[in-house]
């Protein structure tokens, strides 16, 4: 729209060839992806039934795909009343989910910052599922911290190395009941926000500690939260 020549958009090479000048334009923002799919998420793993406004699915068509597998109901609606590609996505919780296995890997495929919330809906699971983390090692963090809550997991190396050198790994989940509430670290942004979700659907009380720390991904994460009606408080 700027006027750029720029070829391969949509795949993982842009070539780009420069021009002596650009033009303006008017453009949309593309939506928060991980956002958006951090309320999916919460609304499949408690069983939950919500519209998540101004998303963008094409982008997150593998992940979408992941958690209709799971047995989530998911639903993409046009965006009324504003003048951009946005759309809402609407979400049913099934009563139990089912395993699915995932391979993270680099757009467009899995997204590795999708991972630990989708393990976690997996802890949550009837039966096993393998989570293999192909992109950045170390990215489990919060799997041990849901074991504390009761989840069934299993972590090995895998026989494959991330694209900084170091070895990958492969979770094993074997999917629980239930969750229980317990004092949790937050590790990282993502595997903080992942042990949040999974508090939603714990029962009992869950305490996060080290929890600013997923502010760096999410405005205002608990008022959204709350007028979903989810109990969450800060000490």
């Amino acid at each position: 729209q700027d006027g750029a020549k720029i070829a391969g958009v949509g795949t993982r090479t842009l070539t780009i060839e420069g021009v002596k000048s650009l033009r303006g334009c008017r453009h949309a923002c593309m939506a928060d992806r991980i956002e958006t799919l951090t309320f999916l998420a919460a609304g499949a793993i408690t069983g939950g039934d919500i519209v998540v406004d101004g998303c963008s699915p094409g982008v997150i068509t593998k992940e979408l795909e992941a958690l209709r597998v799971a047995g989530a109901t998911i639903e993409c609606m046009k965006q009324e009343g504003i003048d951009s590609p946005e759309q809402k996505i609407h979400v049913i919780g099934p009563k139990r989910l089912q395993p699915v296995s995932v391979i993270t890997s680099t757009y467009p495929g899995f997204h590795t910052d999708f991972q630990p919330f989708f393990s976690t809906l997996m802890a949550l699971a009837d039966g096993q599922s393998t989570i293999t983390e192909t992109v950045i090692e170390g990215r489990f963090s919060h799997l041990g911290e849901l074991a504390k809550m009761g989840a069934q997991i299993e972590i090995h190396n895998g026989d494959f190395t991330c694209p900084n050198g170091k070895q990958g790994q492969i979770a094993t989940i074997d999917g629980v009941d239930t969750l229980h509430g317990a004092n949790v670290y937050c590790h990282d942004l993502r595997a903080g926000a992942a042990l949040l979700i999974a508090a939603l659907a714990a029962d009992g009380e869950t305490v996060i500690e080290n929890a600013p720390i997923i502010d760096r991904g999410y405005e205002n994460i608990d008022g959204k939260l709350l007028g979903l009606r989810a109990y969450v408080s800060r000490q």
